[in-house]
Parts: C-alpha cells; structure tokens; sequence
C-alpha cells in the first residue's frame, strides 16, 4: 500500500462495514469497537455518518445494522439482472403474479430484482432482501442443486423456529423436499414462509452448469392455488432457463425447456 495516498477514516468505515456485514446480529457501538480495536468515538462518528447517508440503521435497543443500500447499488450493477429484467417482465404479465430474481452469493440468497403483478396485493420483499433457504421456493430451487456439503453449510445455520406451521425443520425431509425439486425442476414454498403465501420456484445455471440463481413467482393461496402450480410452473422453469442460456448455459438431458430438471443428481 501506498502510504501517501492512504486515508484511514476511509479504511475504518469499510472495517465497520465489512464488520457489521459478517456479523449474523446487530452489533453495539462497544462491540464494534472493541472489536475492531477503533475508539469508540470514531466509531460513534463513521456509524452516525453512515447513517444519515442510509447506509446503517440503528434499533430502537441502540444496535446497528446494515440497510439495504449496498446491496440495492450493488445488485443496479449486476449483468444478470439487466439480462434478465425483460423475462422476469414478461413472465409476471403472463402469469400475473410478482417475479423475483435471486442470486445465490456468499452462502446467502439475495434479491437482486422485482416485478409487481399487477394484482391488488403486493408483498413487502425488496432488492437487497436475504431470503431463508428452507423456506422459499428460490432458496429450495438453488439448494437442490448445491453439493451436499454446500447445503450442509447452509442448513447448519438455518433458522430454528417455525415461520408458519408448514415450515420445514426436519433435515430428512428436506433433504426429501431437494430431492422432489431436482425430479420436477422447480420448487414450492406452501406457506413455509408466510401464512396465506405461495411460492414457486426455478434455478438459474451458468454456462459451466453451476447453480448461481433462481426465479421465483409469488402470490397470495386465492391467487395461486395448489391446482395451479403444475400450469405455474411450466412457465417459471421456461423463464429460468432461457435467462440460463442467456448466459451460455446448455441443457445436458433434454433440450425441451419444459422437461427440466436439467441435472437430476446435485453435484458431489
């Protein structure tokens, strides 16, 4: 490093940053500064800096944490979500349903992109959102097609405690639930997440195969039946698939969009 050109309030902010980023809690002014060995007066200075630029919120308990602004101005940059906004469009106007784009990054399942139906309700999700794997229909759509010890990583962490009474927590059959996705090629959320909410999903692959993403449709139980997911899903793996050809993707079994699952076994 160029000492001349280093500026260490620059450094401390991103220290802070990247702190409060690898913490799976909101942290306290102390902690941070004890943490990252910075007085806690300049820690108090960068955090209420940050703050009035929307990049940090404080809790009402007076911890911080991140918004979701780095996030937002990351995801404005991604190629995948501008190669990928036009089909996510022209499935929500199809299936008049919201159309998320999640990308599977960091061992975190993040929202880079929205479409609104156009329907009368609309849901809280945002870009930038992390999103529970167990219990959404993208997180389970990339899961499936992780290596074991990937989704171990991930299901060690997974959250304990029941969203809704349909939420998966038993290992074995969400190894069950994975193993139903790669048959079918796409996943469901039956309310596993939010009462009264269906999701149905389908996995993004890059050109070497890998997994790096998933398309999902969101909607309330009266506007997405159970006897519509079949129909629903058709349209959802299409759309997952040519945004993975859009990005060199080929399928290895049957080029048939419709027939997805493309690898019927995850990766060892």
């Amino acid at each position: 490093m160029n000492s001349r050109y280093h500026v260490p309030a620059v450094e401390r902010t991103f220290r802070i940053i990247e702190a409060l980023a690898a913490s799976d809690d909101p942290q306290r002014l102390s902690e941070l500064s004890a943490t990252l060995k910075i007085p806690k007066t300049t820690v108090l200075m960068i955090l209420t800096t940050l703050e009035s630029l929307g990049y940090v919120q404080k809790r009402g308990d007076g911890k911080f944490q991140l918004s979701t602004k780095l996030f937002e101005l990351s995801s404005k940059n991604n190629p995948l979500k501008e190669l990928a906004h036009h089909d996510l469009a022209a499935l929500a106007e199809e299936v008049k349903l919201t159309v998320h784009l999640s990308v599977y990054q960091d061992d975190e399942n993040i929202i880079i992109d929205k479409v609104n139906g156009p329907g009368f309700i609309q849901f809280s999700t945002y870009i930038g959102k992390r999103q529970a794997f167990h219990v959404t229909s993208s997180g389970k759509a990339i899961m499936a097609y992780l290596s074991r010890e990937q989704v171990d990583t991930l299901t060690s962490t997974m959250p304990q405690h029941m969203f809704t009474s349909n939420t998966i927590l038993d290992l074995a059959t969400l190894h069950n639930e994975l193993a139903l996705v790669r048959e079918n090629g796409y996943a469901v959320d039956d309310q596993e997440e939010d009462a009264g909410v269906r999701c149905v999903g389908a996995p993004i692959f890059n050109a070497t195969g890998q997994v790096i993403g998933a398309v999902s449709t969101t909607g309330a139980i009266s506007e997405l039946p159970s006897s519509a997911i079949p129909s629903l899903a058709i349209a959802v793996k299409r759309t997952a698939t040519t945004i993975s050809r859009k990005i060199g993707f080929q399928p290895m079994v049957n080029p048939n969009i419709d027939s997805m699952p493309v690898l019927l076994t995850p990766p060892e």
